[in-house]
């Protein structure tokens, strides 16, 4: 049985289209930790918030009227 060749014009088809997956396999890491980051991020923000909000309304539930 003869080893069948493979034409140079489809071996460097299918290493572009595998070096294309590759970067858009990165790419969509990228963006899915940007996103993450961001959403951590207003999370925290969000907390910080409810603190200070919490806080705020516990002092001034607390002031003796005269």
């Amino acid at each position: 049985m003869k080893k069948q060749k493979t034409l140079p014009v489809a071996s460097s088809r299918t290493s572009l289209s595998s070096l294309e997956t590759k970067l858009v396999r990165s790419w969509l890491l990228l963006v899915r930790n940007s996103n993450q980051t961001k959403l951590t991020t207003l999370n925290n923000r969000k907390a910080t918030l409810q603190r200070v909000a919490f806080l705020f309304l516990s002092c001034t539930a607390q002031e003796p009227t005269d």
